[in-house]
């Protein structure tokens, strides 16, 4: 029989891991982005900007996601595509394991840019697959000379589904851009440099510089996503390692520069590249 002593402690015990469960779970949210015009009161409410929805994420302990449901009736829903015509900097995305997941657009309003992107098929003697992306309702593009689309300043933080163009002039700018000594990222599924509706050039004010750039981050994957008519489109530097980029298509660089690459690697080691297109 357990001695009283021992009793208290176990009971102890198990509330305390309840307590720690009940924590962790509540912490984790959903934040809803409603709307596109890009307002910031403070709050990520039923009136939600994807700048209140980043804001209100870095702000709480996470994992959070951050979700799409942006009305048809909505200013900047053109062609079946919520359209995020960024005039200022959205902030980095500076909280551990937070999900910007453009996917949720269709599901929370159905499938508005029934189109699917890329060549598909297989890749190289291999025949490795190279899967087609499904066109993202959700688009982020420059309206304002800005640097940077998406910004990473976290662990683990994932961009799903997306569209990004017309962001950066030079090296650490671009669509997505993972900063130094941050870890775990995953890039899937999105389409950059491009209309969320055509893959396609979609002409010099509105190419990205990179598409997508880790500035020292680590162990991060880029899966899946198209990439095209940017100066660079998958660039690894300054002391990126452990990453794994495959099953990219890979389109259409040096249009206006006579030293882009589609993947480059500089300053960087212990990669794994295979099957990109």
């Amino acid at each position: 029989m357990l001695s009283r002593c021992a009793q208290f402690m176990r009971s102890a015990i198990g509330a305390l891991l309840i307590c720690l469960a009940t924590v962790t779970t509540a912490s984790a949210a959903t934040f809803t982005v409603t709307k596109t015009a890009d307002t910031n009161d403070g709050s990520c409410d039923a009136d939600c900007s994807l700048h209140e929805a980043i804001v209100a994420a870095n702000a709480t302990g996470g994992p959070h996601t951050i979700a799409f449901s942006v009305p048809p009736a909505d200013p900047g829903f053109t062609g079946g595509v919520a359209v995020f015509t960024m005039t200022t900097a959205l902030p980095p995305i500076t909280r551990n394991g937070v999900t910007v997941d453009g996917t949720t657009q269709t599901t929370n309003r159905g499938n508005t840019n029934p189109v699917t992107l890329g060549i598909g098929g297989t890749v190289g003697v291999d025949a490795l697959p190279l899967s087609q992306v499904a066109g993202p309702e959700v688009e982020i593009r420059d309206g304002n000379g800005l640097l940077i689309g998406l910004q990473e300043q976290a662990n683990n933080a994932t961009i799903r589904g997306v569209a990004i163009l017309g962001f950066g002039t030079g090296d650490g700018e671009g669509a997505i851009i993972i900063d130094n000594n941050f870890n775990g990222a995953l890039i899937e599924e999105n389409v950059l440099g491009s209309t969320a509706t055509s893959f396609t050039d979609p002409g010099a004010a509105l190419r990205n510089y990179h598409g997508v750039e880790s500035v020292g981050g680590d162990n991060g994957t880029i899966r899946d996503n198209l990439v095209g008519f940017n100066h660079r489109g998958i660039f690894l530097s300054n002391g990126s390692t452990g990453w794994t980029v495959e099953g990219n298509e890979i389109r259409d660089h040096e249009l206006a520069s006579t030293d882009g690459d589609g993947i480059a690697v500089s300053g960087s080691s212990v990669n794994t590249l295979t099957g990109n297109y």
